[in-house]
């Protein structure tokens, strides 16, 4: 198949363990089993567009919980999950893509810094409650959100070109260097330490 774009899907690991994913706020298999259904939803809508989904590794294809979602993975045409993590890099992946659909994860930033559009989807309160993003429209807090978003997106009219300014300045310090997670740990660890 020939994509027109790639949308680079970033999601939550799925512990592999019950014990431990019954222990998890966000990143529990519950919560990544409906943002998959929702993919899947929008990979419908958009059958030229090929999403990739990409996280610290694929272990929710391993867990019986998630057999039917994977079963619909393997019959869209237009989704695929990266199993190789040497050839598909981080910074790879956020190279290729045209843009991304992101549960909270600093490739995410790294991706806005590089102006390249993301959509955090943010179901539980999570980046929005802990990070402010100010007026930027990059959260979408449920599917209706996500569908009007990604066409945004898909229209080429999702930020315009002083709204990634003013994101860049605001958030990056005007810098895509690879290395906006380190410097949001650090920035972290200062307010943690002032506390």
């Amino acid at each position: 198949n020939v994509f027109h774009k790639i949308c680079l899907v970033l999601d939550f690991h799925s512990n592999i363990c019950g014990y431990r994913n019954a222990r998890c706020m966000w990143a529990n298999w519950r919560n990544n089993k409906k943002y998959y259904l929702d993919i899947i939803s929008i990979s419908k809508i958009y059958p030229d567009t090929l999403f990739l989904i990409k996280g610290k590794d694929h272990y929710f294809t391993k867990i019986s919980y998630f057999n039917d979602v994977v079963k619909e993975i393997e019959n869209c045409n237009n989704i695929q999950v990266v199993t190789d993590y040497n050839l598909m890099t981080p910074h790879k992946s956020a190279v290729i893509a045209d843009y991304s659909i992101a549960l909270y994860t600093s490739l995410g930033d790294e991706m806005l810094a590089a102006k390249k559009p993301v959509i955090f989807y943010d179901l539980y309160g999570f980046p929005s409650k802990y990070f402010d993003y100010g007026e930027a429209p990059i959260f979408a807090y449920n599917y209706k959100d996500l569908v009007k978003l990604v066409a945004k997106i898909e229209k080429n009219n999702y930020l315009r070109n002083k709204d990634y300014k003013q994101l860049q300045k605001d958030y990056y310090s005007n810098k895509y260097d690879g290395k906006i997670k380190e410097r949001l740990h650090s920035s972290l660890k200062k307010i943690y330490d002032s506390c």
